[in-house]
């Protein structure tokens, strides 16, 4: 028992906030959003636990026994979102056995089961009876089976090894060897949350909202999203297939991509007509703040005296990312209130985030663009600035993604994801299958005919659709008095 108490004394948890996004976006690398979610490393981030809260029980094996297992089981109970005790995590775990072992390895499973012991005695009589007659390591299947579990409860929750642990630092890198898409799992199937500008996903007209339903003509049902990124990776230049459903239409077509070194630009900005800037995140990484601060800072230098006249800020199709840049950025805008809060099982992990009062551009008018792909990080900020009188919201309702992962270390090359909260927006909303309804919305006929690669060229972002409406919204009034320019939109 001490042995294992001082084991859980020195585990450190990363606690920088990852949306999942849906996530595990599969960048094809993924992104830690949801879902979501590239995580930022850095040693300030990690944070050593007490203890508090670790079973004082033993197993029947003696200390040490699945000692990874009863950690994590304990990370479970004390700070997943949901409430579930430990007696109902073991049998559930247990049944699990079922579909990571064959069946003649399972013999009298049942009746362990239900045996009169101390549940962790028959979780540990379960594991040793499998591990033995099929020659498992039963730490690994223990660990395998608690994977499952996570996955049966939670779509953003899993273990992760080293190598997933590694995609995350690629993630919030924004380099990377793939194909550039970033792709989550919703009610069962694999869906595209949006294509990176440029990749080659993009280039092959791929959108957000479709549905993969193989890799290389393997079926990704049943599989888990680092099972099929592992069929994505291979080297630059390389050729990977995919079956693609298109979700408007129902057709199914293949689409082979040749993978290539992403480098994912996070902001990208231009000075449109009339002193307007159009700034466009693609995603949320490491110094995407920095960047939107020297981007807008560029468009208002090469204006007449400074004078930026409005933003066109585009979130369309942008996946998500680093919980504390979307913060980070609404600061930027806002002078006071709530940016965003969190909530938790407990009140532990609930937290508010609140302007810091500098807002450097809290009186420059604003249009948001959105849509469905427009997710996570980024709904966060849209629904931050949503509040702002001189902000206006437009295109369609946005994806909906509202959990927050945290990653807790187990050991080295073993790591535990757990949906520890829930985002709200700033003025309360639980957006989670909801998203964020935006201001004006344009038609759906509108969004399907519009021309995707006009988002790549900067040189003709004027044409796009919405681009034309926000700068209709955003032209000189007649009065010629641009402070009262969102009065007549509602």
């Amino acid at each position: 028992m001490t042995g294992r108490s001082n084991h859980f004394m020195y585990k450190k948890r990363f606690e920088k906030f990852v949306l999942n996004g849906i996530f595990l976006p599969l960048v094809l690398i993924v992104y830690m959003s949801t879902v979501s979610f590239a995580i930022d490393y850095n040693d300030n981030d990690w944070r050593v636990h007490n203890g508090s809260g670790v079973s004082g029980q033993t197993d029947s094996y003696g200390d040490g026994y699945l000692d990874d297992f009863f950690h994590a089981l304990n990370l479970v109970e004390k700070y997943f979102v949901k409430d579930l005790s430990e007696d109902t995590l073991l049998k559930n775990v247990i049944q699990k056995l079922v579909f990571v072992t064959p069946p003649y390895c399972q013999d009298n499973l049942v009746s362990i089961q239900n045996c009169p012991y101390d549940p962790r005695r028959c979780f540990s009589d379960s594991i040793m009876i499998v591990s033995t007659r099929c020659g498992y390591d039963p730490d690994k299947l223990s660990i395998k089976a608690m994977d499952m579990l996570l996955r049966d409860i939670d779509p953003y929750s899993s273990t992760l090894d080293s190598a997933m642990l590694n995609e995350l630092k690629i993630a919030s890198s924004g380099k990377f060897t793939g194909v550039g898409m970033v792709v989550g799992f919703r009610n069962g199937e694999y869906v595209v949350i949006s294509p990176f500008d440029g990749s080659p996903a993009y280039r092959a007209g791929i959108r957000a909202g479709d549905k993969l339903l193989e890799i290389d003509g393997v079926s990704l049902h049943g599989l888990t999203l680092f099972e099929a990124l592992k069929m994505v990776r291979g080297p630059s230049g390389s050729e990977v297939r995919f079956k693609i459903k298109d979700p408007l239409t129902g057709k199914i077509h293949n689409v082979r991509l040749r993978r290539t070194l992403i480098k994912a630009p996070s902001v990208r900005s231009k000075l449109l007509t009339d002193n307007v800037g159009y700034l466009r995140i693609v995603n949320f990484q490491k110094d995407t703040r920095d960047e939107v601060l020297k981007a807008i800072n560029r468009l208002r230098s090469v204006t007449h005296a400074g004078n930026l006249r409005g933003l066109i800020l585009d979130l369309r199709d942008n996946p998500g990312g680093l919980l504390n840049e979307a913060i980070r950025i609404s600061d930027l805008f806002l002078k006071s209130g709530t940016i965003t809060s969190l909530r938790s099982r407990g009140s532990k992990l609930n937290r508010e985030f609140l302007a810091t009062g500098s807002g450097p551009f809290g009186s420059l008018p604003t249009i948001v663009l959105i849509n469905h792909g427009t997710a996570s990080a980024s709904e966060i900020l849209a629904g931050a600035l949503q509040n702002r009188d001189n902000t206006l919201i437009i295109g369609r309702r946005s994806f909906g993604k509202a959990s927050v992962q945290d990653i807790f270390p187990i050991k080295p090359g073993l790591a535990l994801r757990l949906t520890t909260a829930h985002y709200y927006t700033a003025n309360g909303r639980d957006i989670v299958g909801a998203g964020i309804q935006p201001d004006v919305n344009i038609s759906e006929e509108l969004e399907k005919s519009r021309d995707r690669f006009v988002g790549t060229d900067l040189a003709r972002i004027e044409n796009d659709s919405e681009v034309k409406m926000a700068l209709e919204f955003l032209a000189p009034n007649r009065s010629g008095n641009s402070s009262n320019m969102f009065m007549n939109l509602f």
